[in-house]
Formats: structure tokens, sequence, C-alpha cells
């Protein structure tokens, strides 16, 4: 995450993780950005509730509310 930050020159405010793991959440939370949290994939709400992402998220059709 942090190389390609550096590569495509965006800064840690501008940047969010999405994803479905646990793994994903400590990423983004390593890279000082944002993260949210798919319900559907890999994990559960409760299991991914564990690693306190930012945002958890059932569907995308909520990623633009948190976006925008």
């Amino acid at each position: 995450i942090l190389y390609m930050m550096q590569k495509l020159n965006i800064k840690p405010e501008d940047a969010v993780m999405i994803g479905d793991s646990e793994a994903d959440v400590k990423s983004a939370k390593n890279a000082g950005i944002t993260s949210i949290a798919l319900t559907y994939g890999y994990r559960t709400r409760v299991q991914l509730e564990k690693v306190s992402p930012d945002y958890i998220i059932d569907d995308l059709s909520s990623l633009r509310s948190i976006i925008d």
C-alpha cells in the first residue's frame, strides 16, 4: 500500500483500503489509511468487528456515502 501510494503520489488522507479480511483492515491501519470492510467474502461481520475497521458495509451501494 505504501509503495503504491508513493508511486502514485497519494496522501494517506486520500486513500482507502476496501477488503473482506482482517489482513486487509490491518494493512490499511499500518499504512495510516481508512479501512472499509465488506461483510460478504472471507469473514463475517463479527470477525471483522474484532479488528475495528473504520467502516463496515454489507454491499457496495453503501460505499458511495462513505467516500463522497
